[in-house]
């Protein structure tokens, strides 16, 4: 076991400083992708954008895709093109961007995220939809994704117009457009992502393992709760990938697992802590797991009733799960004053996690104080340290 547990551990050093740091100045450029991985031109200038709905003619043709947007006064510039809009109570919104030179090797435009469906015209063309518009009963959330809308060579110098439609609070772009070869964007999302992959693909492993360990040999429960929590985080992973939509292009049914595997894993993580800490706060935790399972199955039960989309709960589980790293902070520090040995390593590998995923939210809005992501990392170490904890 030692011997594996070691072997494994130079694994993942060898892949982080040997294939992964090279890597990783990748991440720290203001768009996805850097110059060399990928051929792009950013799209980020001489947007406007109008609220509302366009009527249509006689002709049943949405009036609006015959505006000039930079001539008239009902279309407004967009300054801030990556942050999306609070939305309005009409739920509509529309963009408008004069296309650049479109010449090889750009065949398509990359959209990193829209709030929520979507129609593309250029020169009165639908050339992308993103779920349906024009009749209320139609209009469902079809999940989070980014977008590849082909482009043609004699758009060049036209107006794409931007048709949206939201039922979140916030409506419109989300991050940079770019202009790109499809073949070698997906290359490299797929280069991107090998971290990630790989992550996933050890947290489930390991998990998988852990539980056929309780299973087979009898372990103690906390092996159980360990495999489950490391399962979970592992897809969890995998949900915040980007070619999780190039191996399986579903994207409502990718939104829904990266909810409820985050939203599960705090009852797996604090069952993993009352089974490792036989303290005094061991009913305390019983309550904190009580907490969260309620608000997992209050969430599932009334989404799936159409009275609360599971989407809007996100703000709600944030503030649960600060509640839950502080109690889970100060029973460790409990059990350092205890001079724990257990203790000290879990505060270490947790500490390091919390830290990880502080400096990511931290550069998710622009206060960037590292060059690249560190949030996988802070999941490998955890997941190692409470490997080290069961030995």
């Amino acid at each position: 076991m030692r011997l594996a547990l070691s072997l494994a551990i130079g694994a993942i050093l060898f892949f982080i400083f040997f294939i992964l740091l090279p890597a990783w100045h990748m991440q720290g450029q203001i768009t996805p992708f850097s110059t060399s991985q990928v051929n792009q031109l950013e799209l980020t200038t001489g947007w406007a954008y109008r609220w509302g709905d366009s009527p249509r003619n006689s002709s049943n043709i949405l009036s609006w895709l015959g505006d000039s947007p930079k001539e008239e006064s009902n279309w407004l510039p967009q300054p801030i093109l990556n942050q999306p809009f609070l939305v309005r109570d009409d739920h509509f919104i529309w963009l408008a961007v004069s296309m650049p030179d479109i010449t090889a090797p750009y065949d398509a435009l990359y959209l990193p995220g829209i709030d929520q469906l979507f129609e593309a015209y250029v020169q009165g063309e639908k050339i992308y939809t993103y779920g349906s518009l024009d009749q209320l009963e139609n209009r469902r959330f079809l999940g989070w994704s980014w977008h590849l809308l082909p482009l043609r060579q004699e758009w060049s110098g036209k107006t794409l117009f931007l048709r949206i439609y939201s039922e979140d609070e916030t409506i419109g772009l989300i991050g940079n457009p770019l202009l790109v070869n499809e073949s070698t964007l997906r290359l490299t999302l797929l280069k991107n992502d090998l971290f990630a992959t790989f992550c996933f693909l050890f947290f489930v492993l390991t998990g998988i393992l852990s539980i056929i360990s309780y299973i087979l040999e009898r372990k103690l429960s906390e092996h159980l709760y360990f495999g489950l929590f490391s399962i979970v985080m592992g897809l969890y992973t995998l949900t915040q990938t980007k070619i999780k939509l190039i191996l399986l292009p579903l994207p409502l049914f990718w939104t829904y697992l990266d909810l409820l595997s985050l939203y599960s894993l705090p009852l797996w993580l604090v069952a993993f802590f009352s089974s490792l800490f036989k303290t005094k706060q061991e009913s305390l935790l019983r309550y904190l797991w009580l907490i969260d399972g309620i608000f997992f199955i209050g969430t599932v039960a009334a989404d799936q009733l159409s009275l609360y989309p599971l989407i809007k709960t996100v703000t709600y589980f944030n503030y649960l799960e600060l509640v839950n790293i502080a109690i889970l902070l100060w029973i460790v520090g409990q059990e350092i004053r205890q001079k724990s040995q257990t203790a000290r390593l879990l505060a270490f590998g947790f500490c390091l996690f919390i830290t990880a995923a502080l400096l990511d939210v931290f550069g998710s809005i622009n206060i960037r104080l590292l060059p690249f992501k560190v949030l996988h990392v802070g999941m490998l170490i955890l997941i190692v340290t409470f490997i080290i904890l069961l030995m």
